[in-house]
């Protein structure tokens, strides 16, 4: 007798349940109730249902602490920063706030001369539909000026399948508002 007829038989006569008719029995199934949780079922990261029936449920790719590893802005198309000075932190947690800490040295062209300065956000960060995209706004206090990100990143694959995040959006810093592009690597 095939596997599915083998199955109906013994759910008819009460051998095996499967309440939310899901193709998964009440021992196999870890919700039993519902038709979209079983094992082997698609599973959304961070929505909070275990639908696979694995124990976990898979987090958003973009939770977590990620390197600076670039940061760029510039102004009449002169670079505002000195390439290869940007460092700092971005920090996206589980309730979804958002922390930013840079060191960068503006660029002698801009300056006079080069200036290193530091900055340092708060804020939060909205997932967007489709994984690995998010918007993360915050912002800090600076030299007495308001300042804020407003980017939308994207997790990208990198070398040996290391996470990268890059980010495209809006610099607002000493009394500018710029447009500007980061990136990141996976701490």
């Amino acid at each position: 007798m095939p596997c599915t007829l083998l199955m109906l038989a013994l759910w008819a006569c009460g051998s095996v349940t499967d309440e939310d008719l899901d193709g998964s029995p009440a021992g196999e199934d870890c919700d039993d109730l519902d038709p979209f949780v079983y094992p082997g079922a698609p599973d959304d990261p961070g929505d909070g249902v275990d639908a696979d029936c694995d124990g976990v449920d898979p987090p958003w790719p973009f939770l977590g602490s990620w390197v600076l590893t670039s940061l760029s802005a510039s102004y009449a198309g002169i670079p505002l920063f000195e390439e290869g000075t940007a460092e700092g932190l971005l920090v996206l947690d589980p309730a979804f706030d958002a922390s930013l800490e840079v060191g960068v040295t503006v660029s002698e062209v801009i300056a006079g001369q080069p200036i290193p300065i530091a900055m340092a956000f708060a804020g939060w960060a909205s997932p967007l539909p489709g994984d690995g995209w998010v918007s993360v706004w915050a912002e800090g206090e600076q030299y007495d000026e308001q300042m804020h990100i407003d980017w939308l990143c994207q997790v990208v694959a990198g070398e040996a399948d290391a996470a990268g995040l890059a980010c495209a959006g809006e610099l607002k810093a000493l009394e500018g508002s710029l447009d500007a592009t980061a990136t990141f690597a996976a701490q």
